[in-house]
């Protein structure tokens, strides 16, 4: 399995920010700081973090989401509670509240987290970037887009 399609790439508690940007010049209170300002430019609510959590259990499940007609509200959810919340989104009953919050099932859910019903298409989203960011392969750009916030 590659390192994108494993959600045990990352522990399940997470990394501190100190860690993940461990040996890079990052200056994170600054980047903190200019996330805050355009956040809030936008009217959209956010925390300091101090932790990071792989996504990708997330990304499957927004998949599943999608197909429900419940994307834009799980997307919404999933918003609030890692970047207002600062929820641990690796977390498979975290994932199973959120995806219960906006009206899918909980057996479904466990279900597709499970099963990895839609790794495949989620493989398949990180290999042709293009739905993102309209043909430029700047990862950065493509996931700013993902979490409706400008590139930093």
């Amino acid at each position: 399995m590659d390192r994108l399609s494993s959600p045990s790439r990352d522990p399940e508690e997470g990394l501190t920010l100190e860690k993940l940007f461990t040996g890079r010049a990052v200056d994170i209170p600054g980047i903190q700081q200019r996330l805050k300002r355009v956040a809030e430019s936008l009217g959209l609510p956010l925390s300091d973090r101090t932790k990071t959590y792989n996504s990708r259990l997330v990304q499957e499940l927004a998949k599943w989401a999608e197909s429900e007609a419940k994307g834009d509200k799980f997307h919404d959810a999933v918003f609030k509670a890692y970047f207002v919340d600062g929820k641990n989104i690796a977390r498979t009953d975290e994932l199973v509240s959120l995806a219960t919050s906006v009206g899918l099932p909980e057996s479904e859910a466990r279900h597709v987290i499970k099963s990895r019903t839609f790794r495949e298409e989620v493989d398949a989203d990180w290999k042709d970037p293009s739905p993102w960011d309209h043909g430029r392969s700047n990862l950065r750009n493509r996931r700013a887009k993902d979490h409706r916030l400008p590139a930093i």
